[in-house]
């Protein structure tokens, strides 16, 4: 009797472990079966594949203020590979004084530029045009100034006062002469501003 309980014993391990293959290696094979094997390496594979993971990265992201001669006038959220003209539909488009034919509506746009949309009756070289981003000392308004580094609402205000009593800036130095700028500010502001 112990001898038939221990081969009874023995075929039922036996059936279990046979089953227990047959069942791994039907997961193994069948991709519908839900934890197999073969899965878990698909998945790695696919996270380590380069361009899977070029694709789920956010795209980059520029910002620019518009100002001049548009319906929303603001600053702007847009994709890196953004032009001009997207930047302008983002701002409703042009206003009624708008110079249609002052800005080129198709060139790309940098992170951190400022455009302005001259209108008609402002001179060509008023204001900030788009071009390398940086601020014309000598037309600027108080709003454009204050992007400059270091450039709150009073210095603005200094600089628009230091050009109408003494003229056009000419070069970088003429910016000492206003109250409040001195040689490390100037230093800052170098590479943003232009004449």
């Amino acid at each position: 009797m112990k001898k038939y309980r221990n081969k009874i014993i023995a075929g039922v391990l036996l059936v279990v472990v046979f089953g227990t293959l047959f069942l791994l290696k039907l997961r193994a094979q069948d991709p519908e079966i839900p934890g197999r094997i073969g899965k878990t390496a698909a998945v790695e594979s696919t996270a380590s594949d380069p361009t899977e993971e070029a694709e789920t990265l956010p795209a980059q992201e520029i910002i620019v203020y518009l100002s001049g001669a548009v319906n929303k006038p603001g600053v702007y959220h847009l994709p890196s590979e953004a032009r001009v003209i997207d930047a302008l539909n983002l701002a409703g488009g042009f206003s009624e004084e708008a110079d249609e034919s002052a800005v080129n509506l198709a060139e790309p746009l940098t992170d951190g530029e400022m455009i302005r949309f001259p209108a008609r009756y402002e001179p060509m070289d008023q204001g900030v045009i788009v071009s390398d981003g940086r601020i014309n000392v000598n037309t600027a308004d108080k709003e454009e100034l204050m992007l400059l580094p270091g450039i709150g609402e009073a210095k603005a205000e200094a600089i628009i006062r230091c050009r109408e009593e003494n003229g056009a800036f000419q070069d970088p130095e003429d910016l000492l002469l206003v109250p409040g700028i001195g040689e490390r500010l100037l230093e800052q502001m170098m590479d943003k501003i232009k004449f």
